[in-house]
């Protein structure tokens, strides 16, 4: 399987969750197609934000928090999300919305 980066690796991602252990803590984010992000961190507190493409990156809000942008590589179901400012994180792609985000 090839590598997919940028629109073609994000189109896998939205409608979909990716789940990951970041810092020591279990993340979830649900993606939907109208740029709205759920996050759930912990298992319980759920925020709610904005993604936009720009370019190659996808750049995340959430209320409280400034902008953070990411690289994004899909493999097979395997998402890596890297930035520059807000280091990066490994996730495996769920398909659909499974915690009903």
């Amino acid at each position: 399987a090839q590598k997919l980066t940028g629109f073609n690796a994000w189109s896998k991602v939205v409608g979909n969750t990716v789940k990951a252990t970041v810092d020591g803590k279990q993340l979830e984010e649900y993606y939907d197609s109208n740029g709205v992000a759920k996050h759930l961190e912990g298992g319980s507190k759920v925020s709610t934000g904005k993604w936009v493409l720009e370019g190659a990156n996808v750049c995340f809000t959430y209320p409280g928090e400034g902008k953070a942008c990411y690289v994004i590589e899909v493999d097979g179901d395997i998402a890596t999300f890297t930035s520059k400012t807000h280091g990066g994180f490994r996730a495996t792609i769920i398909p659909g919305n499974p915690n009903k985000l």
